[in-house]
């Protein structure tokens, strides 16, 4: 390997470790909410609701990291954005039907086995709630 390969890639290690060490890039957020006993594993369903506009029913799979919204219908999946004690924070990937896609989704804890869901456009502009119940 050339001297300026070897001297590139510390320079790409040394960037890298800063990052997460200074805590810019939360590796850990996989890991804080796939425990076999966290609250928010499981399969979850209910309905949700864009203002005064009829409710549609939302099923989400978090051991698989899924989402579908049957009666519209439109499903995809959820990347994980970062992770609190009583919340977790998706950016959604729709990848069939005609739901608007790269959405926010925000679960938070509210009760034993009940959550809120809340649906944001990539503007950060709230536009859907619902709750969701475990199953």
């Amino acid at each position: 390997m050339s001297k300026n390969r070897v001297g590139l890639l510390s320079v790409l290690v040394t960037f890298v470790l800063s990052i997460t060490m200074s805590g810019c890039i939360d590796l850990e957020v996989e890991e804080e909410y796939y425990g076999s006993d966290n609250y928010f594993n499981g399969t979850w369903s209910g309905s949700g609701s864009q203002g005064s506009e009829q409710s549609w029913s939302i099923v989400v799979d978090l051991d698989r990291n899924t989402i579908s919204y049957p009666s519209i219908p439109c499903e995809g999946y959820l990347t994980p954005l970062a992770s609190y004690s009583t919340r977790i924070d998706f950016r959604e990937t729709i990848t069939s039907g005609v739901c608007v896609n790269n959405g926010k989704v925000v679960l938070e804890q509210d009760s034993d086995n009940k959550m809120t869901f809340n649906w944001f456009y990539q503007n950060g502009t709230h536009s859907a709630f619902g709750y969701l119940r475990k199953q």
